[in-house]
C-alpha cells in the first residue's frame, strides 16, 4: 500500500504545475504548508482556488516559454 502512496506522490509532484512551489519559494514558506493550505482553503471554499490555482500555472508556464525563447523582438 506504501508504495501505491509513494507512486501516486511522484506522479503528481513530476507532472505538476510547480504553483505551490513557486509561491512557497516567493514567500520564504515550506511547500508542504503551501500545499496544505491550498488544499484546506479548496475544501472550505467549495473548490474556487481552483481557478486561482490554474491561472497562475498559465501564467507560470508562459513566463518560462518566454523567457527560455529570449526576446521576441530580437
Amino acid at each position: 500500500m506504501q508504495k501505491l502512496v509513494d507512486n501516486i506522490k511522484v506522479f503528481f509532484e513530476d507532472r505538476a504545475f510547480g504553483v505551490c512551489e513557486y509561491l512557497s519559494e516567493k514567500f520564504d514558506l515550506p511547500t508542504a504548508k503551501v500545499r496544505n493550505v491550498f488544499i484546506y482553503v479548496s475544501l472550505i471554499s467549495l473548490g474556487s482556488p481552483v481557478l486561482f490555482y490554474m491561472l497562475t500555472a498559465f501564467w507560470l508556464n508562459v513566463k518560462s516559454h518566454f523567457r527560455s525563447k529570449g526576446i521576441i523582438w530580437d
